[in-house]
């Protein structure tokens, strides 16, 4: 057993990744040591109450599966949750492939949000987020105007406080989310969820209370 980000785990003779004093390995396949990055992380998810994977955790901190974009946008979400939830983006960004994964997001998020800012002309508000809507969702805009939908949602993708998160598990669409310091929900709502596909595609957009 051992990792491609950590070659010396690779030798197949080295006793606890070549450091008995800090490290035990009874089992012969693993130091207890390596467990460290995703006790960590298990532990801070404890502390703001989240559920997680035992083995995705292992996994993630010895290196054994790769950082997707969902695992570093989750991250991100939950770090504006408090100094608690803080704690869970900075352990994962420290690692050279959280960072090529956060990089890669970014870039391609931003990228789709100038496509799609050029799109939003021909782009058409669903009835069911518009203020007079008889749909049950409580995300309306405070309009019936689309064409002010359309100048709010091109703001969003036009601004420089735009926040980049995956779209749950696709790996060709993302959320862009902007607090636009007024309400423009009929709920009150301050912030706007716009989802794109890669190819700049507006898919929705809707107001939102949080990230």
């Amino acid at each position: 057993m051992g990792s491609n980000s950590d070659p010396i785990t690779l030798h197949k003779y080295l006793y606890a990744n070549a450091d008995p004093v800090d490290m035990v390995d009874p089992s012969g396949n693993f130091s207890l040591g390596s467990f460290s990055a995703a006790s960590t992380i298990s532990g801070t998810l404890t502390a703001i109450n989240l559920g997680s994977s035992a083995l995705d955790l292992y996994l993630i901190g010895t290196g054994e599966r790769e950082l997707t974009y969902r695992d570093v946008g989750f991250a991100v979400l939950i770090a504006t949750g408090g100094a608690a939830a803080g704690k869970l983006i900075n352990l994962l960004v420290k690692t050279k492939k959280a960072k090529k994964v956060l990089s890669a997001l970014e870039e391609n998020a931003s990228q789709s949000a100038y496509l799609a800012a050029k799109n939003v002309r021909n782009w058409v508000p669903k009835n069911k987020h518009m203020r007079s809507s008889t749909s049950g969702t409580k995300a309306k805009f405070d309009t019936d105007d689309p064409e002010q939908v359309k100048s709010w949602v091109s703001e969003v993708l036009n601004s420089p406080r735009r926040l980049h998160l995956p779209n749950g598990d696709s790996t060709d669409s993302f959320q862009i989310i902007v607090d636009m310091g007024r309400e423009i929900g009929v709920k009150g709502q301050r912030k706007i969820r716009v989802v794109v596909t890669d190819a700049g595609k507006i898919i929705t957009a809707f107001p939102v209370h949080k990230q």
